[in-house]
């Protein structure tokens, strides 16, 4: 199998891990979660793959556990959508235009 067959099956299987940890958070297993997304950064730095869509916004980039169910907050300001996370107080802001909002937001919830 050549290095495009191994990118598909890992993009697929990225996809699943988040789906999988997306209801591991809805659950409250936030340690299970916790593995899977560290396995998706894995996958993704060694086979240089874009990770799923959403997940930037719902993962912390810095201890890697999810931003809602850990007591973060999503905040909207002007121009821009300021996420912390509530395990290490991580921010992050992402600077956005009022059309985009509505959908970047709901793709993620």
């Amino acid at each position: 199998m050549g290095k495009g067959g191994e990118v598909r099956i890992i993009k697929i299987r990225m996809n699943e891990l988040f789906q999988l940890a997306l209801i591991d958070d809805k659950m409250g297993l936030t340690e299970y979660s916790h593995i899977k997304y560290e396995l998706i950064f894995k996958y993704s730095t060694k086979y240089r793959v874009r990770r799923p869509e959403g997940f930037k916004v719902w993962v912390c980039r810095k201890c890697k556990y999810s931003i809602i169910p850990n007591g973060g907050s999503i905040r909207l300001r002007r121009s821009a959508l300021i996420v912390k996370c509530g395990k290490c107080g991580y921010i992050r802001r992402y600077k956005i235009n009022h059309s985009s909002m509505v959908s970047a937001l709901n793709s993620t919830l």
